[in-house]
């Protein structure tokens, strides 16, 4: 779920940009149409999705963590950063 989806084009928060993403499987979560989940989503979106979300954790934990311990550059390596977008 995106900001727009939340506020549509009239965020509160002129920072907040309606692209940004507010939460992860938001949509899906409270999608009550009936029918298969799985006929409305594709696999490649909810992977998506699941590589967004936990790149987002991984982003977070590593700057606060480097935040608390005064740490001014973090470097990701290996094969999960690798045409990982969001990882890199």
């Amino acid at each position: 779920m995106l900001v727009r989806d939340i506020y549509g084009d009239n965020s509160p928060f002129k920072e907040l940009q309606g692209d940004i993403l507010a939460s992860s499987f938001a949509k899906m979560a409270n999608d009550t149409k009936p029918g298969s989940l799985k006929e409305r989503y594709s696999e490649d979106d909810v992977l998506n999705s699941l590589v967004t979300m936990i790149s987002f954790n991984i982003g977070q934990l590593a700057y606060y963590s480097s935040a608390l311990h005064n740490i001014k550059s973090i470097y990701f390596v290996g094969g999960y950063v690798r045409n990982n977008f969001l990882g890199m």
